[in-house]
């Protein structure tokens, strides 16, 4: 069931952010291979945080993206662009024909953080923990 995917990583991510106010989770899965890293942000703070996805937020996604669910086939999407603010999660989906194939992860990920986070400087300091 797809809601209870939302909740379940929104849920994991809330829990790996300690209860911040915005959280981006951008996930991309292919066979063998999966990325699922955190950014978030305080209220009040001016830097936006970046941290590894745990191991069991990088299984969950890769359950969801093996699974599927109603509305989504298994192993149809290549990203997940996941947003939970002040509680209220959001979930948007990249398929293989939206990716430029001469593009990768490095390429990709800063143009969702600068969407999410307009303006904003990364600390990526502490990407553990």
């Amino acid at each position: 069931m797809h809601d209870d995917y939302y909740q379940r990583i929104g849920q994991a991510a809330t829990t790996e952010c300690a209860s911040a106010d915005k959280i981006l989770v951008y996930s991309e899965v292919e066979d063998g291979v999966v990325s699922a890293d955190l950014f978030f942000l305080f209220r009040g703070d001016e830097v936006v945080r970046f941290r590894f996805g745990s191991l069991s937020l990088q299984d969950l996604i890769v359950e969801f993206w093996e699974k599927g669910d109603g509305e989504l086939l298994p192993r149809s999407w290549v990203a997940l662009t996941f947003t939970s603010v002040d509680g209220k999660f959001d979930a948007k989906f990249t398929y293989p024909d939206q990716v430029d194939p001469e593009a990768d992860l490095s390429d990709r990920r800063p143009i969702v953080v600068e969407s999410c986070f307009p303006g904003m400087k990364i600390d990526y300091s502490k990407p553990r923990g």
